[in-house]
C-alpha cells in the first residue's frame, strides 16, 4: 500500500513570530562616588541599660551637621558600638568597635574602627570601611569626644 502523502507544515509570518525581541543593551550600574567623611561628636549619656551596656546622644559636626546617638556594649573587643546620625536630608548609620587607650589622662583615649553601613534619604546607599575613630571618654560614660574621619561611597 502506498504511503499516505505529508501534509505541508503551516508556516508563520515573521509578524506572528513567538521568538522573543533581544533585550535592549543593559546599562551599567551608576558608578559609586567616593567622598571625605570628617565629623566630631560630643556625647553624653542618656541612659544605662547595665554596667556595660548604655546609651550616649549628642551634636555632630563636620561635613555634615546634626545629631548623634549610639548603644555601646562593653565586650572583651572592646566597646561595640552601633550608631545613627540625623542630618539635614537623611541618616547614617554604621558599627564599630574602639578600646581605651591608657595614657594617664583622667580621660582615657579612645581607638578604633567603624563601618558606616547604609542611610536614608539624601545618604540612601551610603557605605564605609574601615574610618577611624580616635577621641577621650570618661571612664564611667558620662562623657565622650569622639572624631570620625575617612572615606564613605554612594
Amino acid at each position: 500500500m502506498p504511503a499516505a502523502p505529508h501534509a505541508a507544515a503551516p508556516t508563520r509570518s515573521p509578524a506572528s513570530s513567538t521568538a522573543a525581541a533581544p533585550a535592549p543593551p543593559s546599562r551599567p550600574p551608576p558608578a559609586r562616588v567616593s567622598r571625605p567623611l570628617d565629623e566630631l561628636a560630643n556625647l553624653r549619656l542618656t541612659n544605662r541599660a547595665s554596667p556595660a551596656h548604655y546609651f550616649q546622644r549628642g551634636p555632630v559636626t563636620g561635613t555634615y551637621d546634626g545629631t548623634i546617638a549610639l548603644e555601646a556594649r562593653i565586650a572583651s573587643q572592646g566597646v561595640l558600638v552601633r550608631f545613627t546620625a540625623t542630618l539635614p536630608g537623611g541618616t547614617i548609620s554604621g558599627r564599630g568597635v574602639a578600646v581605651a587607650v591608657i595614657d594617664g589622662s583622667p580621660t582615657p583615649g579612645l581607638r578604633g574602627t567603624v563601618d558606616v553601613t547604609g542611610g536614608t534619604g539624601r545618604f540612601a546607599g551610603i557605605r564605609g570601611r574601615g574610618l577611624k575613630v580616635a577621641g577621650r571618654a570618661k571612664p564611667d560614660a558620662s562623657w565622650a569626644r569622639v572624631r570620625l574621619s575617612g572615606t564613605v561611597s554612594s
